[in-house]
């Protein structure tokens, strides 16, 4: 199933090391094509990036995989690259591949598996998106159900319909323009929240982080129960008819669903409606 659309490249960084020598680099590039069956992915990466592009009209839907290794001894990083294996699950409606890590090896510093799907939003149901170091960004816009989890980067959406969980330990979280069908979280230990976000009437909704600013424009129509807390920080909610700006805890109500958690330990929270003026607490401009 799948295809490789280049051979080893072996370069040499600029960079060097801190012991003096220099790091060389081998990549490979594997294609996996998409029939038009397909309406779930599921993807598991490691210290790689995820992205999920629109396909343009020309082009075969298509997952592209880029697998690197780095180090100092060519052999032993072409012997790990070998073993460097993507474990296919598949099915006729749903893809499964799982990137499998090989032993650590002399010669060999650290490897990474990039996926970038080019795929045809209106088509996939369900996108599952899991690395342990790497960013993970939607550019298409998706409409159905997004699964996204990271340890160490940024998650990025661009603009969708659907329900969304999107975990990540250390990064931002971006939502461009989102219209939220059902329940969704969206949770990172180490950086802010921010984007404009529409909710349905129903459902649980929480965004939460422990270190960093949390940044959400709704419509001003948005109704629902809003529980938000900053431990060390200020709330500002203007929304609807509620204007309010104060440290540490406040409860809003606009409606008795949905209900709608907002935390952060370090950090200040901005609720305003979609429109606002986009300067609100000193020195915090969203962008």
């Amino acid at each position: 199933m799948f295809r490789k659309t280049g051979a080893v490249a072996v370069i040499v960084m600029l960079m060097l090391t801190v012991s003096g020598c220099s790091t060389l680099t081998i990549s490979e590039q594997e294609e996996y094509p998409l029939s038009q069956s397909i309406e779930v992915i599921d993807l598991m990466g490691y210290n790689g990036e995820m992205r999920w592009a629109s396909v343009r009209a020309n082009e075969q839907p298509r997952i592209e995989i880029l697998k690197e290794v780095y180090g100092s001894d060519i052999e032993a990083m072409e012997e790990y690259m070998d073993e460097i294996l993507i474990e296919d699950y598949s099915s006729d409606i749903e893809v499964i591949l799982q990137a499998v890590q090989p032993k650590h090896r002399s010669g060999v510093q650290s490897a990474s598996v990039r996926f970038t799907v080019y795929a045809p939003p209106e088509r996939i149901t369900h996108f599952f998106g899991q690395t342990n170091n790497g960013a993970i960004q939607i550019d298409a816009s998706f409409n159905g159900y997004l699964g996204l989890t990271t340890g160490n980067g940024s998650i990025i959406l661009a603009s969708g319909v659907g329900e969304v969980d999107a975990i990540t330990s250390n990064g931002r979280i971006r939502l461009g323009g989102v219209r939220l069908t059902g329940s969704s979280s969206f949770r990172t230990s180490n950086g802010r929240i921010e984007g404009s976000v529409a909710l349905p009437s129903t459902g649980r909704f929480l965004f939460e982080t422990s270190n960093g600013r949390i940044h959400l424009k709704m419509p001003a129509s948005t109704s629902g129960t809003f529980n938000m807390q900053a431990r060390n920080g200020k709330i500002n909610f203007y929304l609807g008819s509620e204007t309010i700006s104060q440290e540490g805890y406040a409860n809003v109500v606009l409606g008795s669903e949905p209900f709608v958690d907002i935390r952060t330990t370090n950090g200040e929270i901005d609720v305003v409606a979609d429109g606002a003026s986009d300067t609100l607490s000193e020195g915090w401009v969203f962008r």
